[in-house]
């Protein structure tokens, strides 16, 4: 049998892969900076599970079925998992998994939330490191490119919400020709007015050129960037 270090190490990208098509399948199209950010986490996650695999050899039965409860509730709410998990096996995670909790809070600032676990322990944990804790959270450049109109916003919201109904249909051609038909509609509202509508009118165009060219993630992927 493979050794468990061995087989981890093994699965890191296939890990990633998975997670990315479970949200995508669950929740949304990725964007490729989001993908890549999964792939990064991969590592450190793997990281985990060896150290966590050391910690619960030779532990009693009743630790075992305590962590399988506590999977079978919260499942759907890792931080909660990992919290209750840390009870069980009375360990303390930031003793533990210290460098694998940040590597994850700077890829997830926004998802992965330290402070809000520890309070005031992981300030001091981080003061320890030398860490400043605007460091985990990068505030972003700010852009020179003009910031997209409030409806320009509101309709790639819209459009989400209609290439989202088009995959639950299966992207069948009944479908794509109700998208079709729904976005010349809307563009030849818009052209009453050109001058007005020029952003909505392209954004309408883009759209609909991609969705007949069947590249409906990349449609996606477009209005999540706006």
């Amino acid at each position: 049998m493979q050794p468990f270090d061995s087989a981890a190490d093994a699965l890191e990208k296939e890990l990633a892969q998975k997670m990315i098509d479970e949200i995508e399948l669950q929740e949304r199209v990725l964007t490729k900076n989001e993908k890549e950010k999964i792939q990064k986490a991969a590592k450190p996650i793997i990281r985990a599970a060896k150290k966590m695999k050391n910690l619960l050899e030779n532990r009693p039965v009743w630790d075992y079925k305590a962590l399988a409860d506590a999977q079978a509730r919260l499942h759907k709410q890792p931080h909660l998992l990992a919290r209750e998990a840390a009870e069980i096996l009375g360990i303390d995670p930031l003793e533990h998994f210290q460098e694998e909790i940040i590597e994850l809070a700077k890829l997830f600032p926004k998802t992965i939330k330290p402070e809000e676990v520890y309070g005031d322990r992981w300030y001091e944990f981080l003061k320890k490191k030398g860490i400043e804790p605007s460091e985990l959270n990068p505030k972003k450049k700010k852009s020179k490119t003009t910031v997209p109109s409030q409806s320009l916003t509101l309709a790639a919201c819209e459009l989400l919400g209609l290439l989202s109904g088009l995959r639950l249909a299966g992207y069948s051609e009944g479908a794509l020709e109700n998208l079709r038909r729904e976005l010349e509609k809307r563009i030849d509202g818009l052209v009453e007015n050109p001058k007005e509508n020029l952003e909505l009118i392209g954004l309408y165009t883009a759209v609909l050129k991609l969705a007949e060219k069947g590249e409906i993630k990349k449609a996606e992927e477009f209005l999540r960037g706006l």
